[in-house]
């Protein structure tokens, strides 16, 4: 556990006009870390933990976010002693392990052992002027700074700080879930999200919070029973809510499917889902990221929340779909050759639509990729099935 660290607000100079948030300004008096003259913002803090090896030219994205100008900042952080100006050791660092042996071979060095072996048995053989001139020819450019020592402990410490942020948001927030208080939740997520300098998820406005497809398609998944879940109903409430906020958080099916292995560390309870892949489906049939570990706990959580993740968003996109009604009707767009998702009623009318099959047809079809995409007919060629880029994707 880290220390608790006190959070407070410090600005001075130039930045007093920059952007600060709930949880903007960390600052310690106690601690090694941040000693008493040491007033960082949560902007400054931000930077430091991204400035490390990046040249100029990579941190100018800074001007279009916070409208300040990373030279500027790079002298601030300079002057306080946190970043220095790369030097050769550095500069070796930043090399990829193939260039490093190649720098060996021209030398007649050997090419074996770790990274840090091979920087030191080059800084040790090979004159550091010649060496120098070497090394640029691999690097865009050596103008870049580094973490001290002092800038090292700041910057782990504030990368803890906004991880224990993040994960006392998410246990706030799953309790919401649990017991089905979407909108706590949401409000929670939004108050979080808009306190950061990096937001979760592109073009959201988190003022306003989660676009209304993503709110839907969480709404879904509490409204889901999971009764294919041999469990009782709190930990269905748990998986209900992992998915929810999964969904809300734009997170990996990967992440979301270890947590929901987590809750059950013996045996993963979905009988039906192993007796379908107990037929030993082709591999089109299930993801193919899937196919190489379903045999494990994580795998079938991976693959059940994928699934399940899949039902709800394309249960909100039909929803968008039926509320503007483009076109004349729905057609599901399968791309690979899955038996299964290719059988049945694809294509219908806007009056058809107790026709169209519920998805996923099976486990394991991909969400977004091959398989279930959903799409809003053009009248014109509504007859052309051959050519789907006629229709227009929603």
């Amino acid at each position: 556990m880290i220390r608790k660290l006190l959070r407070k607000i410090f600005s001075h100079g130039d930045f007093h006009q920059e952007k600060k948030t709930d949880s903007s300004i960390f600052h310690d008096a106690k601690s090694e870390t941040f000693d008493d003259n040491l007033k960082l913002s949560e902007l400054e803090l931000a930077f430091l933990n991204r400035a490390a090896r990046r040249t100029l030219e990579e941190l100018s994205y800074w001007k279009d976010l916070a409208g300040i100008d990373p030279m500027t900042m790079l002298k601030r952080l300079h002057d306080q002693g946190l970043l220095k100006p790369a030097e050769l050791p550095d500069f070796l660092e930043a090399l990829k392990t193939t260039e490093l042996k190649q720098l060996l071979r021209k030398h007649g060095l050997k090419v074996s052992g770790r990274k840090n072996e091979l920087v030191r048995r080059l800084l040790e053989s090979v004159p550091k002027d010649e060496l120098l001139e070497e090394v640029k020819s691999f690097l865009k450019s050596t103008n870049f700074y580094v973490l001290t020592s002092k800038g090292n402990k700041v910057a782990e410490q504030y990368k803890n700080i906004k991880r224990e942020e993040r994960e006392q948001l998410q246990v706030k927030a799953l309790e919401l879930l649990e017991r089905e208080d979407l909108q706590g939740a949401v409000e929670l997520i939004k108050k979080y999200e808009s306190a950061q300098i990096f937001k979760n998820g592109l073009g959201i406005d988190w003022k306003e919070g989660p676009f209304p497809e993503t709110l839907a398609a969480a709404k879904y998944l509490l409204s889901y029973s999971y009764s294919d879940l041999k469990t009782d109903e709190h930990m269905r409430r748990k998986v209900a809510a992992i998915l929810a906020f999964g969904e809300l958080m734009g997170e990996s099916i990967d992440e979301i499917g270890k947590k929901i292995a987590a809750l059950f560390p013996e045996d993963f309870p979905c009988p039906s889902l192993k007796r379908w892949l107990l037929k030993k489906p082709d591999f089109y049939m299930v993801r193919r990221e899937f196919s190489s570990n379903i045999d494990t706990i994580k795998g079938l959580a991976t693959l059940y929340a994928h699934t399940y993740l899949f039902r709800a968003q394309n249960r909100a996109r039909l929803d968008r779909l039926k509320e503007f009604k483009l076109g004349i009707g729905i057609k599901i767009d399968v791309i690979d050759d899955c038996p299964i998702c290719n059988s049945g009623t694809l294509t219908v009318t806007w009056a058809e639509l107790d026709k169209l099959p519920e998805l996923p047809r099976h486990w394991g079809v991909d969400v977004v990729i091959d398989h279930g995409k959903i799409y809003s007919l053009n009248k014109f060629h509504f007859n052309e099935k051959s050519d789907i880029n006629c229709f227009s994707r929603i």
